[in-house]
């Protein structure tokens, strides 16, 4: 948390120690300067695997070591082993899906906060629940917002949801770039909402797909905030 009484957009324009690049932070170098086109350098560096329901991901994608990887700086290592075995060494180029880094949407999102926040944009992932996955249910996710300075607000990115994703796979009709707060639940907000049943525990899942009673996805829902690994999973980026 930033400091009380301190401004926000300060705090969160410097990195923390999980988003740090670290040694790698010359692959930063040739970053794009608009936001569109970082996002697009992320979704060409990590694939998502299947448990987050296939979005942009290749065929025979599943969860590995890779993508329970924490701090970008290890991130950032893995993809360049990915890079030169290639023997192509710049970040922004695009390489196909076999060759990305297996990862969850929390990658995506702490990947973008690291680039945007080097690109001194204030910049933070954000753990919650996305209700444009499915229209009857709430998903897991990590998101990235950024201060969109021109606008005076914070705007919502799901680097993890290419274009194409939102026009083919499902039914989104609104711009991953700018999600609209209404439909990305924060953790906290819903684990609270559950509490005092103002949200069904029942539709809060894990981006795996629901649970087959709603106890085990309170749980979840509850695991989201007290539960020490995921602590670790879900803090402040």
């Amino acid at each position: 948390m930033y400091p009380l009484g301190g401004d926000p957009r300060s705090f969160y324009s410097r990195q923390s120690d999980l988003t740090d690049p670290g040694k790698q932070a010359h692959m930063y170098e040739d970053l794009p300067l608009a936001v569109s086109g970082i996002v697009r350098v992320v979704q060409g560096l990590i694939v998502q695997s299947n448990a987050d329901l296939g979005y942009g991901a290749a065929p025979g994608k599943e969860p590995s070591q890779e993508a329970d990887t924490r701090r970008v700086e290890r991130i950032l290592e893995r993809i360049l082993e990915r890079i030169q075995e290639l023997q192509r060494q710049p970040l922004v180029e695009s390489y196909s899906p076999e060759r990305h880094l297996v990862g969850r949407s929390r990658d995506h999102a702490v990947l973008l906060t690291s680039m945007l926040r080097h690109r001194g944009i204030p910049a933070r992932a954000r753990c919650g629940f996305a209700r444009y996955m499915r229209p009857e249910m709430h998903y897991a996710r990590w998101v990235c917002e950024y201060w969109q300075e021109r606008e005076m607000r914070w705007v919502i990115v799901d680097a993890a949801l290419p274009d194409e994703a939102a026009h083919s796979l499902h039914p989104i009709r609104f711009d991953p770039l700018d999600v609209p707060h209404t439909q990305f639940l924060r953790a906290g907000k819903a684990w609270q909402m559950c509490r005092i049943w103002r949200a069904r525990p029942g539709r809060c899942a894990a981006s795996g797909g629901p649970t087959p009673d709603a106890s085990a996805n309170t749980q979840a829902t509850e695991g989201c905030v007290t539960s020490p690994r995921n602590w670790y999973a879900t803090s402040p980026a």
